[in-house]
């Protein structure tokens, strides 16, 4: 994994002209310690001693006891709970625990992300290759943008619900081994939500979900699989841009003269709150740094 320090907006837009013609996912993060963990396991990941695979047996039914409560909660989505994979990306759209990541398609979205929460660390942007990704074939042709449809992650499937949802799972399809390709043991997917929903839309949002043929497989941190991948593939996969804690106004206010802004990003009186919370610290920052500066005088 490549990682790269940026102090400007400007450096990190010249990502992209670094590799014309790749297609790439970001996510941001408050904090540059933080891994690629869903919301599923974050708390999982720190106990002590930490979970083994085994423990998938422990962690499974709780998954699926969040989603059975989250579809009684979500009954008047009768469209969208009749689909298995839209219920799923419904429950992370809204904060529910689940496996699935969310990346986006643009690097402005990612910073605003990562800077949003006024972090005391330094602040953190993946980028994803999705151009040289060593998916695997079975899935299909991808969208223009890189990531699969619904459609493709079904079809990967045989055609099942997701089956992490039932007591055994057996989310890869079972192939002949003599097949070509052969048979894949564990993937990690990113996929656009089958959701027409205008804050992802606006946030240009897409999902990652890791698969496993083994039942005690469960990845804790998706780091570890797209690791995995560059190793085996021999190409560079994860660039991880870190933003120094000292640079984090400036940009943050470079994003703002891009319309990155709470407002145009959560379109409903979420984003209104956002942006009115976060004017007032920036107002209160101004009238603690006056009042000091009139101190010293």
């Amino acid at each position: 994994m490549q990682t790269i320090h940026i102090s400007r907006l400007s450096e990190l837009m010249a990502l992209l002209e670094s590799a014309p013609g790749s297609r790439f996912c970001y996510r941001g993060h408050a904090s540059a310690a933080w891994s690629l963990v869903p919301t599923l396991y974050r708390d999982v990941e720190r106990t002590s001693p930490p979970l083994e695979p085994v423990d998938g047996e422990w962690l499974g039914p709780r998954e699926r006891d969040i989603a059975r409560r989250f579809r009684l909660a979500a009954r008047g989505e009768p469209d969208v709970l009749a689909d298995e994979w839209r219920a799923l990306c419904l429950a992370q759209h809204h904060g529910v625990p689940t496996r699935l990541l969310d990346w986006t398609y643009n690097p402005l979205v990612a910073a605003f992300f990562a800077l949003s929460e006024r972090s005391p660390d330094d602040a953190a942007i993946y980028r994803l290759n999705l151009s040289d990704y060593p998916f695997p074939a079975a899935l299909g042709r991808r969208l223009p943008e890189g990531a699969f449809r619904i459609e493709n992650l079904r079809s990967f499937l045989g055609g099942r619900t997701p089956p992490f949802f039932t007591p055994v799972s057996s989310l890869l399809p079972r192939e002949d081994a003599t097949a070509t390709p052969p048979a894949v043991d564990s993937a990690l997917v990113v996929f656009r939500a089958p959701l027409d929903v205008a804050r992802i839309e606006r946030q240009q949002g897409i999902f990652s979900v890791y698969l496993s043929r083994n039942d005690h497989d469960f990845a804790l941190d998706h780091l570890a699989p797209i690791l995995g991948a560059e190793a085996s593939s021999g190409r560079e996969l994860l660039t991880k841009v870190i933003i120094p804690r000292a640079a984090a106004d400036g940009i943050r206010r470079q994003l703002a003269s891009q319309g990155m802004t709470a407002s145009v990003l959560f379109p409903d009186l979420t984003g209104v709150g956002l942006e009115l919370r976060a004017k007032l610290r920036d107002e209160l920052e101004e009238e603690l740094q006056e009042r000091r500066r009139q101190r010293v005088e």
